[in-house]
C-alpha cells in the first residue's frame, strides 16, 4: 500500500468546483493508455502495492492475475459443479493467463488457468476500467468475495473501506514485492462510476491494479476495483464503482448472457472521454478561449444567476459548448439518450424563443432547444449537482513501466507491466468541460 497525501481535486486545470453532468462525469481514468512525455500523465496501477499495508493472510479470494503484467483481482463467483470461477479485475490488466491464490503468489496454494476474459465494452482507456476473467479448476472450497450489487450500495463520503492487493513495497525502483497486503481507508467521495479516496497514510499504488476495495462491516463485498491515482502514491486514488456495472456487465458475463447496452449516463461518459465519438468537440471547446473561459466560469457556479452571468460574459463560447451536446444526442448516443429532455427537443442550436420558454416553464432544470441543449441560461439552476472529481495535474502522474516494471520479480509468467506509452494525448482538460455540462443536463438520481 502506498503513502498518499494532498488530494489534487478541483482546480488542477481550469479551477473551481466541478458541476457534475448526470452524476457520471467525475474525473475518472484508468488503463494503460497514457500521454506522451510532454502531456499530462496519470498513475496507472498496473503492478501496484499497498503502501504501509500489513500482510493479509485471510482474504484468499483476493488473487494475483498474471499475464502481460502482474495485477490483482478478486474471485467473486464460483460454479463448483462445472469447475468454473469468475474473477473481477481491471480492464487495463491485459492478457490474463493465470490466476494465483497465495499469501505470496510466488508460493501459491492454487493456480487456475484462464479460459476467457472480457474488458467492459465501454472501456476506452479512461473509464469503465473493469475486466471479467473466467477460470477453470475451482471447487466448493475455492474462496469467494461477492461483488456489491446496486441494492447493496449505500456508499458515501466517509464510508470505511479496506484496500487489498499484491505488489511493490514502495514507488521507487527495486521495491518489488509479491505478498498480498491490506490497509484500511476512507471514501472521500463517490460518483456514479467511481469511488475516490485520500491516502495520507497508505493505500493502493502501482501493481494493485484490479484489486478490490472491500466493505468493513457486515458481509465482505467488493465495492471498487483499483484503477489510478497520483504520481507518488501520496495524494489520492480512484477506483471503478462495482455496482455501476453489476447488472449490465458482471452478471451477464457470469451467466454467459449478452452484455447489456449502456444507459445514457454511461454513453455520455464514453462519448466524451478517451477516443469517444465526441472527444473532438470536447477538445475544440478547450482549444477555443471563449469556450474554455465559459467552462472556467461555469465551474465556479452554484446558482442560476451565476450561470446567467457566465453566459452573458462568454457568449462567443456557447456554440462550441452546445456542439458537444449535439454530438452526444445526434451521433454518439442517439438511442441511449433518446428519452432525455435535452435530446428530445430537436434541433442543434439555441433559439431565443425556446430559451425563454424553457427558462420560465422548465421544471427539470433543462432549457434551450435541441441537441445543443440550449443557452446555458435556460434551466439547470440550483438543481445542478455540485460535486468534485479527481484529476492529475500536468506532470503529476505515474505510469506502470516507468520504474522498471519489466524487472518485476514474481511468477515466471510475468515479463512486463501492462502499461504502454502512447503518442495519444489524454485530454485531461476535457473532464472539466464534462463536469461543467451538469448545468445543462437534468439532475439524475445516483446510487450512493
Amino acid at each position: 500500500m502506498g503513502r498518499l497525501g494532498e488530494r489534487s481535486r478541483g482546480g488542477a486545470a481550469l479551477g473551481g468546483r466541478l458541476l457534475m453532468a448526470w452524476g457520471a462525469l467525475a474525473l475518472t481514468a484508468g488503463g494503460c493508455v497514457v500521454a506522451d512525455e510532454s502531456d499530462e500523465e496519470r498513475v496507472q496501477y498496473a503492478s501496484s502495492w499497498i503502501i504501509n499495508g500489513t500482510p493479509d493472510t485471510t482474504r484468499q479470494a483476493v488473487v494475483a492475475v498474471l499475464g502481460n503484467g502482474a495485477c490483482t483481482g478478486t474471485i467473486i463467483h464460483t460454479d463448483p459443479a462445472n469447475g468454473i470461477g469468475h474473477v473481477l479485475t481491471a480492464a487495463h490488466c491485459t492478457g490474463p493467463q493465470q490466476v494465483v491464490i497465495g499469501n505470496d503468489y510466488q508460493f501459491p496454494s492454487a493456480v487456475f488457468p484462464v479460459i476467457a476474459s472480457q474488458a467492459h465494452p465501454s472501456y476506452n482507456g479512461q473509464v469503465y476500467d473493469f475486466r471479467m476473467v473466467r477460470i477453470s479448476g475451482v471447487n466448493a472450497s475455492t474462496p469467494v468475495i461477492p461483488a456489491m450489487s446496486p441494492a447493496q450500495d449505500n456508499l458515501s463520503s466517509g464510508t470505511q473501506i479496506r484496500h487489498v492487493g499484491y505488489g511493490k513495497a514502495g514507488p521507487a525502483p527495486g521495491s518489488n514485492n509479491t505478498v498480498r497486503r491490506q490497509i484500511l481507508g476512507q471514501i472521500a467521495q463517490v460518483s456514479s462510476l467511481t469511488v475516490e479516496y485520500d491516502q495520507p497514510s497508505g493505500g493502493p499504488c502501482s501493481g494493485d491494479s484490479g484489486g478490490p476495495q472491500l466493505t468493513t462491516s457486515g458481509q465482505e463485498l467488493v465495492v471498487g476495483v483499483t484503477s489510478f491515482g497520483d504520481q507518488n502514491c501520496n495524494s489520492f486514488g480512484v477506483s471503478g464503482r462495482v455496482s455501476a456495472v453489476y447488472d449490465n456487465f458482471i452478471v451477464p458475463y457470469i451467466n454467459n448472457a449478452p452484455i447489456g447496452p449502456l444507459d445514457c449516463d454511461g454513453c455520455l461518459q464514453a462519448a466524451t472521454t478517451g477516443q469517444g465519438d465526441c472527444i473532438g468537440d470536447v477538445n475544440a471547446c478547450f482549444n477555443d478561449n471563449a469556450c474554455a473561459n465559459l467552462v472556467n466560469c461555469l465551474n465556479n457556479c452554484t446558482t442560476q444567476s451565476c450561470v446567467n452571468q457566465c453566459a452573458q460574459q462568454h457568449q462567443a463560447g456557447i456554440p462550441l459548448y452546445e456542439a458537444i451536446f449535439a454530438c452526444v444526442c445526434n451521433t454518439a448516443c442517439t438511442m441511449e439518450c433518446a428519452n432525455e429532455p435535452v435530446c428530445m427537443q430537436g434541433g442543434g442550436s439555441t433559439s431565443a424563443a425556446a430559451t425563454s420558454a424553457s427558462a420560465t416553464s422548465s421544471t427539470s432544470g433543462v432549457g434551450g432547444s435541441g441537441a445543443g441543449a440550449g443557452d446555458p441560461t435556460a434551466g439547470a439552476g440550483a438543481d445542478a449537482a455540485v460535486g468534485g472529481g479527481a484529476t492529475v495535474p500536468p506532470g503529476d502522474g505515474w505510469n506502470a513501466g516507468d520504474v522498471g516494471e519489466e524487472d518485476y520479480e514474481g511468477a515466471r509468467l510475468i515479463s512486463s507491466g501492462c502499461s504502454v506509452r502512447s503518442n495519444e494525448r489524454v485530454p485531461t482538460d476535457a473532464w472539466w468541460l464534462a463536469a461543467a455540462l451538469g448545468l445543462l443536463w437534468p439532475r439524475r438520481r445516483r446510487r450512493r
